[in-house]
Parts: structure tokens; sequence; C-alpha cells
């Protein structure tokens, strides 16, 4: 059974190895290529670790604590939309039901306005049969 820190030794010997191995990749390229293909990789590469390290891993930092925060925040906005949309549905429906109620107590109101006419009526009629 290895320890823990002969683990961890074993893992940066293997690192280190890696990484030898890796320059000496680049100093076979130089010697095989010549100095100007060479110095041409050589600037390449600064470029593209300038570029990695400099735009890309901030950018993608940044967005990992930014995207969040703004998922969050239209998150809220759409909650506080669909919660207006809802409160005007349920406004308009309330007034359609309120308008269909108002409309069947409009028509029960007619037919008891037309008994109540003709009640009305026989009552002004048997008003003026007394005054005779």
């Amino acid at each position: 059974d290895v320890s823990r820190e002969a683990r961890q030794a074993l893992g940066w010997l293997a690192v280190w190895l890696i990484f030898a191995i890796s320059a000496m990749v680049v100093v076979v390229y130089g010697r095989v290529l010549g100095n100007d293909t060479f110095a041409l990789m050589l600037g390449s590469w600064a470029i593209a670790c300038t570029q990695t390290f400099v735009i890309e891993e901030p950018g993608f930092i940044t967005m990992d604590q930014i995207i969040p925060s703004i998922v969050a925040a239209l998150t809220n906005f759409w909650a506080a939309i669909e919660h207006a949309l809802c409160g005007f549905l349920a406004a308009c429906l309330r007034s359609m039901r309120l308008a269909k109620l108002a409309g069947a107590a409009t028509r029960a109101m007619r037919r008891r306005g037309s008994d109540a006419m003709r009640w009305r009526g026989s009552e002004q009629r048997r008003g003026s049969d007394v005054a005779k």
C-alpha cells in the first residue's frame, strides 16, 4: 500500500517528466526546422499562450461568475412579467365574468322590470279607480 505522500511525489514526477519531454520536443523542432522557422514557431506559441492566459482564461472566469447573475436577473425579470401578465389576465377574466354577470343581471332586471311595469301599471289603474 502506497502512502499519500508517495503518490503525490509520483504524480509530480510524472508532471515534470511530461514537461521535460515537451521541452525536448521543442528543442528537436528547433534543430530540425532551423533558426528562422523555430523563432516563428516560438513566437506563434507565445501569442497563443498570451491569448490563452490574458484573454480566454479571464474571460471564462468572468463569464463563470457573471452568467449566473444574469440568469438570476432575467429569471426575476421574467417572473415579474409573468406575475404582471397573470394579474392582467385575471383582471380581464374577472371583468369578463362581471360583464357576463352584469349582462345576466340586466336581462333578469329587464324581465323583472317588465313584470314590475305590469304591476306598476296595475297599481296606477287601481289608484285611479280608487280616486274615482
